[in-house]
């Protein structure tokens, strides 16, 4: 049993799944309420990308993973596939690429269905930001394999459905906070500027820190003079700043974990330049590299898994 008669046989049960036409219609529904709704009220808007987050990349990928490849990976069907000569890396790569083939249509529907919707309301985006769009969908399939191949690795390394579920679940919330964490780490300057302000003759004090005592601190702070103020600009170390071989790690992780390459898809106010097109292909490629290392790693655990 052929690569090939594995795709066509998972897809045909991705079309008979009655959970994928579900998430279709939610992500549809999340797709109409952000563009319809909550076009012009920036909190709302932030609540529905937070919700779609959530959604598409935090909820349904985990259940659909762990309910659609667990039940050939751990309800039995792989000792059938195997029983009439399919290869366990054949049955692998094949549930990876469906679940991830599902995951990525329920974002395009959601972005389809979003901007139909601006269409309808005559509300179209400006013609020089679909390149961007184009691009963000084409690196969405590399981010959404990506993001699977981790998933499968409980359902590769799991007999009992329920408990892949429960890990796979869990590992969303982690792997988003986590990577949320060094984004945000990772952001923060190696030193910070601080202005202090005092007025010439000592009539007004913004200050709690006397200027004799800013110079004596910061000998080599930048001070200027005008008529009536006096701005002493103070740079100084910022102790949340990270470097070294942490930094190094994090960077590393943050580049090639899918949430952190969410966070670097094109935007739609991004200028469509030859910069442009070198970071997308840049973020495609490590998602690329992600997605092949985890499947490698999930092939090696199925292939070691108990199935009897």
């Amino acid at each position: 049993m052929s690569l090939r008669n594995l795709l066509n046989a998972d897809f045909a049960r991705l079309v008979r799944s009655r959970l994928f036409w579900i998430s279709l219609a939610a992500s549809a529904a999340l797709g109409m309420s952000i563009e319809l709704d909550f076009k012009d009220d920036p909190v709302s808007l932030i609540l529905i990308s937070v919700l779609l987050l959530i959604y598409v990349f935090g909820v349904f990928p985990p259940l659909f993973c762990a309910i659609f490849a667990g039940k050939d990976l751990s309800d039995g069907l792989a000792k059938n596939r195997i029983a009439v000569g399919a290869k366990r890396h054949n049955i692998y790569i094949s549930l990876t690429a469906v679940c991830s083939a599902a995951l990525y249509l329920n974002y395009a529907v959601f972005e389809l269905t979003g901007m139909l919707c601006i269409a309808i309301t005559e509300k179209m985006a400006p013609i020089p930001t679909m390149p961007n769009y184009l691009l963000s969908m084409a690196c969405v399939v590399f981010i959404c394999f990506s993001l699977t191949a981790i998933l499968m690795l409980p359902v590769a390394a799991l007999r009992r459905k329920t408990a892949a579920v429960a890990i796979c679940i869990m590992i969303m919330p982690v792997l988003l906070v986590c990577e949320m964490s060094m984004f945000f780490k990772l952001s923060k300057p190696e030193f910070e500027t601080h202005i202090y302000e005092y007025s010439c003759d000592g009539s007004e004090q913004k200050e709690l820190i006397p200027l004799e005592k800013v110079l004596e601190m910061y000998p080599d702070a930048e001070v200027k003079k005008t008529e009536d103020w006096i701005d002493v600009t103070v740079t100084y170390p910022n102790e949340e700043y990270i470097g070294g071989a942490r930094r190094a790690i994090y960077g590393f992780a943050e580049k090639f974990l899918p949430f952190g390459q969410i966070i670097k898809l094109p935007r739609a106010d991004d200028p469509a330049d030859a910069k442009l097109l070198k970071n997308v292909l840049s973020l495609a490629a490590r998602s690329a590299c992600t997605a092949a290392f985890f499947t490698a790693v999930g092939v090696l655990l199925f292939k070691r898994k108990n199935i009897n």
